[in-house]
């Protein structure tokens, strides 16, 4: 008996040939679907030669292949559920920070009109000398903040949204730089901002969960440093 199993055997059951089966496994991307691989095991099982019967290892072979397609998937949708779940959970503990304040490492910020900053630096070493440049969109120093000798640790700082003559500029984007003389040399520091939480949004993939402030700035959720 040939073991070999005909198209028109395939077609009488609703199968396909193995050509026409390679070519519609490729247009779907190699997947097998269960009821096609049940359907395909146990016609080969009733056309094969009983004196020749199927190779174990091909047997073995095709239970593989579906078992990592199956698996597969099973696992896709774990992950897939375990994602949703996890961003659900963040989301929700992301919602308590609404109407909270921040702290988040920054150097550029937006400033609102008739606002003031609400800023930190983050003192690596003390200091004879701490001061904090205020730059506008062009890079130009538009006034110094001299915050005098400090401690190592957070130091906090206000700018009431003047220049260095006292008078207000527009909205707008801004940068702050902080430098420390220490040893006698200007040290860089790393500048912090306060802010205050008004809402919540999911991003992307790589986005993840974002923080929307009153100064219409938005912050990735990793960037937050401290809640107050």
């Amino acid at each position: 008996m040939n073991n070999t199993i005909s198209t028109e055997n395939l077609n009488n059951i609703g199968l396909k040939s193995n050509k026409e089966l390679v070519n519609a496994q490729a247009a779907s991307k190699g997947k097998l679907g269960q009821e096609q691989f049940l359907k395909l095991m146990v016609t080969q099982i009733q056309n094969q030669d009983p004196f020749k019967p199927m190779e174990n290892g091909d047997f073995l072979s095709q239970i593989a292949q579906f078992g990592t397609v199956s698996g597969i998937e099973d696992l896709q949708k774990s992950f897939s559920g375990l994602s949703t779940a996890l961003i659900s959970n963040q989301a929700t503990q992301a919602s308590s920070l609404i109407g909270r304040s921040i702290v988040v490492e920054t150097e550029n910020f937006n400033l609102l009109s008739g606002k003031n900053l609400k800023g930190l630096v983050d003192m690596s070493s003390a200091s004879t000398s701490v001061a904090v440049d205020i730059l506008d969109a062009s890079n130009q120093v538009i006034k110094t903040i001299q915050l005098g000798p400090q401690s190592k640790g957070l130091v906090n700082f206000t700018w009431d949204g003047t220049n260095s003559q006292n008078q207000a500029v527009p909205a707008g984007n801004y940068k702050m730089v902080a430098r420390a003389n220490i040893g006698g040399k200007d040290v860089a520091m790393q500048t912090l901002i306060q802010e205050k939480v008004e809402s919540v949004s999911i991003g992307n993939t790589q986005q993840g969960l974002l923080l929307n402030t009153a100064s219409k700035s938005t912050y990735g959720f990793n960037q937050v440093k401290q809640v107050q």
